[in-house]
């Protein structure tokens, strides 16, 4: 289940398309492309079944299964507001790993200062930890101006 939310969070933070929203029978595009990109995510990343997004979208498993040919008619195609839509979503993912994980080496690099303070290359590692401090206000920003408020 947190892998639904979590990619849930991602289309509604990007497309501004909530989980309600996209369980509901409505056939707006935007709703749609939401649909599509939420049942390709799951299919891709975490080898969801078409039953099992089913359930979570509130719909059968035939449906679930025109969106995935869907997604690859559109991408095949490339049609412009699907694509758009897509690529947003996919950066967005992209940004929040990397935001992860500069912020776990900054705490790590955090972590060794303090054990290590009296260290010849403090100042040196002290630099990285700002570099990545810098890197992480740089990818957040990038976040923000993806994120529909």
């Amino acid at each position: 289940m947190i892998h639904t939310e979590k990619v849930a969070k991602l289309i509604e933070n990007t497309l501004g398309v909530d989980m309600h929203d996209m369980q509901t029978k409505y056939r707006h595009r935007k709703l749609i492309i939401a649909r599509v990109i939420f049942t390709h995510l799951l299919r891709m990343l975490y080898n969801y079944g078409y039953s099992e997004i089913g359930r979570t979208l509130q719909h059968n498993h035939s449906t679930i299964i025109y969106y995935a040919k869907m997604h690859r008619d559109l991408t095949i195609t490339k049609d412009r507001h699907y694509m758009n839509a897509y690529s947003k979503v996919t950066e967005m993912m992209q940004l929040e790993a990397a935001l992860s994980h500069k912020k776990e080496k900054s705490a790590q690099i955090l972590e060794w200062l303090r054990e290590h303070h009296d260290h010849p290359d403090f100042n040196i590692i002290l630099s990285d930890r700002d570099k990545y401090r810098q890197e992480i206000d740089e990818i957040e920003l990038k976040i923000k101006n993806l994120t529909i408020n």
